[in-house]
């Protein structure tokens, strides 16, 4: 027999055979629910699991970072002058960001000052949060837990995915 007209045959016996299969079993429901409810119970797990790893971090650098509702953590080393930063302001920053065992993803030194307009986005809205406790001329240290970073995806470029990012960073410029 020719191999084409095997193929044909394996195909046909096989699609009949998976049809049948559909025929015969009881189509599963989906309990959005309960996969919710796990997935808000994962959720939990792994935010308890960033907060160790961040206290733990804390605790070794002897440092008095504080805490924002959110999770943001930040020590104020200078704190600059001038009126806070606010939405909508253009703010230029020198900055590394690294993990917290100190891989550096990104650093001015290398990449130049990151000026972005604070509320539109562009940047983690963790480090949004953060300007905006700063004036001009501040410098100050931020922890972002993964959720106020990049994620689950990451940068997609040099951070990895559910990376809790350390900012160094100090406010150089602020435009209204």
């Amino acid at each position: 027999m020719n191999l084409n007209i095997r193929f044909f045959i394996s195909v046909f016996f096989i699609s009949v055979f998976f049809a049948s299969c559909n025929n015969t079993q009881e189509e599963k429901k989906i309990d959005y629910a309960k996969v919710q409810n796990t997935m808000m119970k994962v959720n939990k797990i792994m935010v308890k699991n960033e907060d160790s790893k961040i206290d733990e971090f804390i605790t070794n650098s002897k440092l008095p970072y504080k805490e924002t509702g959110s999770g943001l953590r930040f020590y104020i080393l200078s704190p600059g002058k001038g009126d806070f930063i606010e939405e909508e302001n253009v703010v230029t920053l020198l900055c590394d960001i690294s993990s917290l065992d100190s891989i550096t993803y990104y650093s001015s030194k290398e990449d130049g000052p990151k000026t972005f307009r604070v509320g539109k986005g562009g940047v983690a809205s963790g480090l949004e949060e953060g300007v905006k406790l700063l004036k001009n001329g501040a410098e100050a240290s931020f922890i972002l837990p993964s959720h106020l970073a990049y994620g689950l995806i990451g940068d997609e470029k040099r951070i990895p995915p559910k990376e809790i990012l350390l900012y160094n960073v100090k406010v150089i410029d602020v435009k209204q």
